[in-house]
């Protein structure tokens, strides 16, 4: 347990680390890795905007891997989400060295090892939203069923792949200044080694209607 507090670094990883374990309190006992592991596979999240119910945060982070649970406690604006695996956590906080973050998104970092907590609780368990998921099958290969969840970024190197926002998803394309219906996402870009994330927009293509007599 951390106890001096003078550092600003070391004050910073006590704070993420209580508000993490105060959030994750309520569903501890149900997740598959205990404490030591757990930190790893855990993404902070501030800031939530749009994102305030446990399904919304689990939809926008599916992209990065598999989502076991999220906790949300709304009046704080803030959540953690938890990854299957570290190669989800990862590939979500790589969206912080975009060069345009995700704003409505939220802010994410890393979760430290919960024992470097404050010894106090500073959320009330009642206040605590999760949700707890069953593991994504993935498609079957060569006649097998295989039980590891797929990897978003093992795709060709140069691939692109547009995702829409969750909002985008339900409200529906926006009117934008040029008269055409956008719709704004993620834009990943596979290289060799790791991805990059940038915010982009697509524009709605409107097909004309045909008039059979």
């Amino acid at each position: 347990m951390v106890t001096d507090l003078s550092d600003p670094g070391r004050r910073d990883v006590v704070e993420k680390a209580t508000l993490s374990r105060d959030l994750l309190a309520p569903v501890m006992t149900q997740l598959s890795t205990d404490s030591p592991g757990l930190a790893c596979r855990c993404v902070l999240v501030r800031n939530l905007g749009f994102f305030r119910r446990p399904c919304h945060l689990r939809a926008a982070m599916a992209p990065f891997g598999d989502v076991e649970a999220v906790a949300v406690c709304r009046d704080m604006h803030n959540a953690v989400v938890v990854f299957r695996d570290p190669a989800g956590a990862a590939a979500a906080l790589g969206m912080q060295y975009t060069k345009t973050p995700r704003a409505g998104l939220g802010l994410y970092s890393s979760v430290p090892p919960l024992y470097l907590g404050f010894p106090s609780c500073f959320i009330q368990p009642g206040l605590v939203e999760f949700s707890l998921y069953p593991p994504t099958p993935s498609a079957p290969t060569s006649g097998e069923a295989s039980t590891t969840a797929l990897d978003p970024r093992e795709k060709p190197p140069g691939t692109t792949e547009f995702v829409p926002f969750l909002e985008s998803k339900l409200q529906g394309p926006r009117l934008g200044e040029d008269g055409h219906l956008w719709v704004d996402g993620f834009k990943f870009t596979y290289y060799e080694k790791g991805m990059q994330i940038d915010n982009a927009s697509t524009r709605v293509v409107q097909v004309p209607s045909v008039l059979v007599l």
